[in-house]
């Protein structure tokens, strides 16, 4: 496992400047090589964005593989934000294969960290260990979007197929089956129908259709038997037609309109609460309290440029205060990520938002007993009246 920033860092936040620097290839490859304390000199794999109007070299993000498929870094290019935006403990960072979602999210804080050197935003504090614990993450599943999961989606009008699951319904269906000891093992209404989208939803899922959890699994690969496809198929179709997801070659829908189908559908309760107004220390606080609990987060954020997204977040790191993000690909660019994002910025990490508080319903009972005899114990007596 990765370890915290040491001493390097410690020699790089020490300086008396109060006005933010970039950070040029070198230096960021020391922050990742001291990040990863130990292990092989990181290989620079991409620079994702290059560095718009500027020749001087800087760039506004750096990524290193450590290599041995086991993990990469993601390094700021201006301490006007974290040194350490992300890193995962396997995999490469190859664009070809990694969620639309990450793509998205780099690009957002590419976008941002230029326009903060733009304005001149001073330096930014460094992550620092603080009293929080850490939190392993809660998610046990890493499902996609396409099959299985998406085998009882509506088809394309184009002949493209099925439509892909949306990353909205994918979110939501991992963390209700997070739950499944405690939900319900039916549907609780039928699923609407409605025309819209390049993938019309003509088929209802009519009220008390299995929820066959038990058959569902952490993982599927191409040899998963029909019924364990079928009951997660299920499962995503369910969810998203709740929602009223805009079907299509990208199937789109928004986190607020989980709360109606987690209430429904599940019988959970949720809110939705966005970012705007709230500092950037509060809404950790608010992320960390949920998580905390034991309670999975459905969390989003808009790029300017492609929409938005939905990802997972179900874990959190204390001594480099990043949070662990499931983004519904496989298992692909799971890893621990800031989610700082220079307060009143436009991008995907500007505009965030979060469907939380998700739990299953507290019931209480109550009755009346009736019964024709009263039986009542004295001194260790039973007396029958």
């Amino acid at each position: 496992m990765m370890k915290p920033l040491l001493t390097v860092l410690t020699l790089l936040t020490s300086s008396t400047c109060i006005w933010a620097d970039p950070i040029d290839p070198e230096k960021a490859r020391e922050i990742a090589q001291a990040y990863m304390c130990g292990n092989q000199i990181p290989e620079t794999v991409e620079t994702l964005v290059n560095k718009r109007n500027s020749t001087d070299g800087y760039a506004p993000l750096y990524i290193f593989n450590r290599g041995n498929h086991q993990g990469f870094v993601i390094i700021s290019g201006d301490d006007c934000m974290p040194y350490v935006l992300g890193y995962t403990e396997q995999g490469d960072f190859d664009p070809q294969t990694l969620p639309p979602a990450m793509l998205d999210w780099l690009e957002g804080y590419s976008q941002m960290i230029e326009a903060a050197q733009a304005q001149g935003l001073g330096l930014r504090a460094q992550a620092r260990a603080n009293d929080k614990e850490n939190i392993a993450p809660l998610v046990s599943a890493h499902w996609s979007q396409g099959a299985p999961y998406n085998n009882l989606c509506p088809f394309r009008k184009d002949g493209g197929g099925r439509a892909l699951t949306g990353c909205v319904a994918t979110a939501a269906a991992q963390v209700a089956y997070y739950w499944r000891k405690e939900l319900p093992d039916r549907s609780q209404y039928d699923t609407p129908t409605y025309g819209y989208g390049d993938a019309p939803v003509t088929e209802s899922f009519p009220k008390g259709t299995p929820l066959q959890w038990e058959l569902m699994q952490d993982n599927y690969g191409g040899n998963t038997p029909e019924d364990m496809n079928t009951a997660v198929a299920t499962l995503m179709a369910i969810t998203g037609t709740s929602t009223w997801l805009t079907y299509g070659s990208s199937t789109s829908g928004q986190i607020r309109d989980l709360v109606n189908t987690f209430s429904g559908q599940f019988l959970m309760d949720s809110r939705c609460t966005y970012k705007s107004g709230i500092s950037q220390s509060e809404w950790e606080d608010m992320v960390y309290d949920d998580l905390a609990k034991g309670w999975p987060i459905v969390y989003s954020g808009v790029s300017p440029t492609s929409g938005g997204h939905a990802v997972v977040v179900d874990g959190y790191r204390a001594s480099d205060n990043l949070f662990h993000f499931n983004f519904g690909w496989g298992g692909q660019g799971d890893g621990y990520y800031t989610v700082d994002d220079l307060t009143g910025m436009n991008g995907f990490n500007g505009q965030q938002g979060m469907t939380h508080a998700i739990h299953p319903r507290a019931y209480s009972l109550e009755g009346e007993i009736r019964t024709s005899k009263m039986y009542t114990r004295m001194k260790n007596a039973i007396e029958v009246e």
